[in-house]
């Protein structure tokens, strides 16, 4: 019986390090830099593309990389823009930053 007991406490660690992380939503303003499409390549996406925007947030030197839905209407290079997104660095448990809609300012 007490040979069990390491085991279950073992157990019930996983499952508490493993349930599922609410996401977080951020919020942000920047400058659209530009747009650039990429290929998923004919072995793991079937030859498939999708664009990222790159986009230069307020108050940082920095440009970031987002994904983003193709519904979302297209900016223009120098626009100063507002939205909400899945942030990659608050979200380690997401693949990449995705831009979920854009906000009037």
């Amino acid at each position: 019986m007490l040979l069990l007991i390491p085991g279950f406490i073992i157990l019930g660690i996983a499952f508490h390090l493993n349930r599922e992380k609410p996401v977080i939503i951020s919020q942000a303003c920047a400058t659209v830099q530009y747009y650039k499409q990429y290929s998923k390549g004919r072995r793991y996406g079937g030859g498939r593309t999708y664009e990222r925007i790159t986009l230069q947030l307020d108050n940082s030197k920095y440009f970031r990389h987002f994904r983003f839905d193709e519904s979302l209407a297209r900016k223009n290079k120098g626009d100063h823009v507002c939205f909400e997104f899945h942030d990659r660095k608050k979200n380690p448990q997401l693949p990449e930053s995705t831009i979920l809609k854009w906000i009037d300012e």
